[in-house]
């Protein structure tokens, strides 16, 4: 007889919430069909790994009292899958909330404000890979938008509204970077290695 399969991510969301009483179900519904889309409805759920689920909780830019809230439903899929000997160990411990967000976003400047900064050619050329990094990523986002719209299987469109917002966010991290590196001035290599010198001596 040939082995099943593992369920990949969306079914075993979906199985969760078979489970859960009508009000607990709707309450948990959008938040988990956001986690789904952003990991990737068709992975294997063992596959999760624990750096990408405390980078979806990194994500969610948000005080910190909210944040707590939405990762809730998380936690308690994340242990229904230890449980389920789906996972080999409880990646729900990861989902950490960072109370700097706040600050990060304090700190935030409206499109096209970035202040004038000056570079190593390290630095500067870290950035630019990080920028072409983010744009490989948008014909994926793409994909999953696609696939969100077609995806008969979830209420109320969330997949379609978190794969739109995640697509948001890397578009924003995408044109954050394009002014950064068009204000940025890249340090001549003399005056990054006096800089080295002059921050030894301190």
């Amino acid at each position: 007889m040939a082995e099943q399969p593992a369920p990949n991510l969306a079914q075993t969301v979906l199985h969760f919430l078979s489970d859960l009483p009508p009000e607990q179900k709707q309450r948990y519904q959008q938040e988990l069909n956001r986690f789904v889309v952003w990991h990737g409805g068709q992975r294997p759920i063992g596959e999760l790994h624990p750096k990408e689920v405390a980078d979806y909780a990194d994500s969610l830019s948000l005080s910190t009292e909210a944040t707590a809230k939405r990762l809730e439903p998380l936690r308690d899929f994340l242990a229904y899958a230890k449980k389920a000997k789906l996972t080999t160990t409880n990646l729900g411990v990861h989902l950490r909330v960072t109370r700097s967000t706040p600050k990060k976003k304090k700190a935030q400047r409206g499109p096209g404000r970035v202040a004038a900064v000056t570079l190593t050619a390290e630095g500067y050329a870290a950035l630019e890979s990080k920028l072409a990094a983010l744009k490989q990523e948008r014909p994926r986002l793409a994909e999953e938008i696609h696939r969100a719209a077609a995806d008969k299987d979830f209420r109320e469109n969330a997949p379609l509204e978190a794969a739109r917002e995640h697509h948001g966010q890397i578009e924003g991290q995408i044109r954050e970077l394009e002014a950064t590196l068009k204000a940025a001035s890249v340090m001549q290599a003399r005056e990054s290695a006096s800089l080295r010198v002059a921050l030894g001596q301190r």
